[in-house]
């Protein structure tokens, strides 16, 4: 099992929202189907920047490993090693298009920071995510085992550094207004009780729309759920009776259909018509529930605001970048990409 700072470290490897610069391409005429004249493959253009498919490949040495650990040394020959590499890479090429965009339109900004400045934001992430880690040996350990050297990495940082500044330009003056805030108040109501809201339902899954009809029409009879559940159940709660515990109301660990069908009972009933999920169909029964009073709008308004904020900042952010992707007429030559 991989430890947990490694899985981090490789999960902000794959999250970054940038790329190091682009080098321009290079070469002309004929090229050979040699390696070094495959990774000059021009796979993208943005505005007048090439990107070719070696840049995008010096960004996949992780995803290499472990395609290599899986399917081993002679991967290329096997074509869901090739399809999984070719997923990655476009993953990476929309990444790398997107940073030169943003880059691009920073600069007409005039908010891209200088070279000194990236250098110095990149330089004080890294040293937060060295602390993270209990020891040096660790950190070296982790940047070893995903593919990376520090220096590497600190370069996948400063785009990050150029979009976050360009990302603070574009949301300055994006703001909240009181009837958001209400609104959103009443819409999610759950989302601010006093305390959460919970309800404790059984149920009976089952394979088909046929079954689960036959087994509301044994409730009604009188018959018990519970055993119900331990006869007809499909799934490992049928052993408790169908019990699934307390559920928040607010909780997206289960299906949305299924969890409303559960609050809409009262303490007692089941439903009365099969309720449809990717699992399944479920009858399902509320054994208890628990519901609090909302708090009041203003002891509530400052974190809905705060919510409500990076919303709005986030939809500003992706309706300017949009924009700013259709006004660089990007071509993406993903066939060149396999």
């Amino acid at each position: 099992m991989e430890d947990n700072k490694l899985i981090k470290l490789k999960k902000i490897l794959a999250g970054l929202m940038a790329s190091t610069l682009m080098l321009s391409a290079v070469g002309c005429g004929m090229i050979e189907k040699t390696e070094a004249g495959i990774n000059k493959t021009v796979v993208a253009k943005v505005y007048k920047e090439k990107i070719t498919l070696g840049e995008v490949d010096s960004r996949l040495s992780t995803v290499y490993e472990q395609v290599k650990a899986q399917y081993g040394e002679n991967y290329k020959e096997n074509s869901e090693a090739m399809e999984y590499i070719k997923k990655q890479r476009l993953s990476i090429l929309d990444t790398m298009v997107n940073d030169i965009v943003i880059k691009n339109n920073g600069e007409k900004l005039g908010v891209v920071p200088s070279d000194e400045e990236v250098q110095t934001k990149a330089k004080e992430k890294l040293d937060e995510i060295k602390k993270s880690f209990k020891t040096d040996e660790e950190y070296k350990s982790a940047l070893k085992t995903a593919g990376v050297t520090e220096e590497s990495f600190l370069e996948e940082l400063k785009p990050a550094v150029i979009s976050n500044a360009v990302y603070e330009e574009v949301v300055k003056d994006v703001t909240v207004t009181d009837d958001e805030i209400k609104t959103y108040y009443n819409s999610n109501p759950n989302s601010y009780t006093e305390s959460p809201n919970k309800v404790r339902p059984a149920h009976i899954l089952v394979k088909t729309e046929e079954e689960a009809k036959d087994v509301i029409a044994r409730l009604d009879k009188g018959e018990d759920f519970a055993k119900l559940a331990t006869e007809k159940g499909t799934d490992a709660t049928k052993d408790k009776g169908g019990d699934l515990d307390w559920i928040e109301y607010t909780s997206n660990q289960y299906d949305k259909t299924f969890l409303m069908a559960a609050i809409s009972l009262k303490k007692g009933e089941y439903t009365k018509a099969p309720i449809s999920t990717q699992f399944g169909f479920h009858v399902i029964k509320c054994l208890d529930k628990e519901e609090y009073p909302v708090k009041p709008l203003e002891d509530v308004k400052g974190a809905i605001k705060d919510v409500l904020l990076e919303q709005n900042k986030y939809n500003v952010w992706v309706e300017k970048v949009t924009a700013w992707q259709e006004e660089a007429k990007i071509k993406l030559y993903e066939d060149k990409l396999s």
